[in-house]
């Protein structure tokens, strides 16, 4: 209904006014109007003013919303706060905004259950730019953190980034972790280390001390190499067997031939007490069948030689 203006008469007496009782049957009928726009249902208001009406819909100041329409670009990004605003640089951007004041900044994302007495993981970006996610295991129980910073540079999480088959095959229940050591990538399934990556670089720059290698006869180390075949087995938690027929060496026999052919201990174990497998260095076994070649062509020429 229209206001309804109570008549006051002519003054000072009020004659001609509005009586008190039609009076107040004005104010009444502008009170209920007033409590049913608010939701007051059998004229009592509500305790937190419904969202439909206009309110919070809460009791303690903490708005509620069903949807947030933003317009325009926020003029207060300059205090401490948490800002939304669109449109700031005249091209159609949305900006979602934490001033942080004296604080550390950043953004954190999470869900809760019901009651919000559980939470969820949580995904985290903060003011230097590290967008953090936090990874789960295949049952789905947190197990670490991937933290990507604003220069695509990975810090790995706890157990490791999940395996998958292919681009669009299904995850499996391995995860895997790299860590480049100063000189190469260490590589793990899950906890466990599986071996080296190898980089061949082989820059003056970067290396000291260099000379000659000790004279011996790599014709002599290359026969001491023994070859062998030989199947996988089932080994540690990662490593599993096959009916695969393979030719190689076996790491600690190498090393007992050449020391720098081979990383790691026999039977090595981690800080952790996983096993910590040896690995071929194939830069060392290449320079022994370099060095075996140069002495067949020394004796080859010492042949063409003496029958001359």
């Amino acid at each position: 209904m229209a206001r309804q203006e109570i008549n006051l008469g002519t003054a000072p007496t009020g004659a001609g006014g509005d009586t008190t009782r039609s009076a107040a049957a004005k104010m009444n009928a502008m009170s209920t109007e007033l409590y049913a726009a608010l939701g007051g249902a059998g004229g009592t208001l509500p305790g937190a003013l419904p969202i439909a009406k206009g309110g919070t819909g809460v009791t303690d100041g903490r708005a509620i919303f069903t949807e947030v329409g933003v317009q325009a670009a926020s003029g207060r990004y300059n205090i401490q706060g948490l800002y939304m605003g669109w449109n700031a640089a005249g091209l159609g951007e949305g900006h979602f905004i934490v001033n942080k004041g004296n604080g550390n900044g950043g953004f954190s994302w999470r869900s809760v259950n019901a009651g919000n007495t559980a939470s969820g993981p949580s995904m985290t970006y903060s003011f230097d730019g590290i967008l953090s996610v936090t990874t789960v295991s295949a049952s789905g129980v947190a197990v670490g953190t991937l933290a990507v910073s604003n220069e695509v540079s990975v810090e790995l999480p706890v157990r490791g980034i999940r395996c998958r088959t292919g681009v669009s095959g299904a995850y499996t229940a391995n995860s895997y972790n790299i860590n480049w050591t100063g000189s190469n990538v260490d590589v793990y399934i899950g906890a466990t280390y599986v071996g080296t990556m190898t980089l061949f670089g082989s820059d003056y720059r970067f290396k000291k001390y260099i000379k000659d290698a000790p004279k011996t006869s790599y014709l002599d180390r290359v026969d001491a190499y023994r070859i062998v075949t030989y199947q996988r087995k089932n080994f540690g938690d990662v490593f599993k067997g096959d009916d695969v027929v393979y030719q190689g060496l076996i790491a600690h026999e190498a090393q007992a031939v050449n020391p720098l052919a081979v990383t790691g201990e026999k039977d090595g174990l981690g800080e952790d007490g996983q096993p910590r497998v040896q690995q071929l260095e194939p830069m060392a076994l290449i320079t022994d069948l370099m060095g075996a070649v140069k002495e067949l062509r020394a004796e080859l020429a010492a042949l063409k030689a003496a029958q001359a």
